[in-house]
């Protein structure tokens, strides 16, 4: 079975297919080689955990390349500073939330960690901020300062990614 076969439209996280992820650019980077070791080795959706997920998701970040002029990569970096300086905001706000018991505010500051994280190809920082949100609606706020604390590993793992990506 081919590995594309195995990626349905039903998983929560899109890594896109090998043939998308094959069309690299004339010099492929870091990412794009870690992208496709990864999709190849972890081809069972049901084995692909956060930690194992690709770090960029090469497809989101292409569409928002596509969003700007040809050639030039400078809305993509627009939004990428933004998310980098945004993210350790909505952080901060989990933390302040987490130590008020302000159920509210976790989970939407939690969903907005999972859209920006979306738009911008960090999977799994994505991942991580979509188990918080769900999990903050029902669970106490306490029982999740450990996936909080990987969230914030995930952000920084995913900040390091996107600065060597865009060089």
């Amino acid at each position: 079975m081919m590995a594309e076969a195995t990626l349905s439209a039903e998983n929560s996280y899109k890594l896109g297919s090998v043939n998308q992820l094959l069309r690299l650019p004339k010099t492929p980077k870091l990412a794009d080689l870690q992208n496709i070791s990864l999709l190849l080795v972890n081809s069972d959706p049901s084995m692909i955990t956060p930690q194992s997920a690709s770090s960029l998701d090469l497809e989101a970040i292409e569409n928002l390349r596509a969003l700007g002029d040809d050639g030039d990569d400078t809305f993509l970096r627009e939004i990428v500073e933004l998310y980098l300086s945004d993210i350790p905001l909505r952080i901060n706000d989990l933390k302040t939330a987490r130590a008020s018991e302000d159920r509210s505010l976790y989970v939407r500051s939690a969903h907005t960690v999972k859209g920006s994280s979306a738009n911008v190809g960090t999977v799994e920082v994505r991942l991580l901020a979509e188990r918080l949100e769900h999990r903050a609606k029902t669970d106490p706020l306490i029982a999740l300062d450990s996936e909080l604390e990987e969230l914030e590993a995930a952000f920084v793992r995913a900040k390091t990614a996107l600065q060597i990506y865009l060089g």
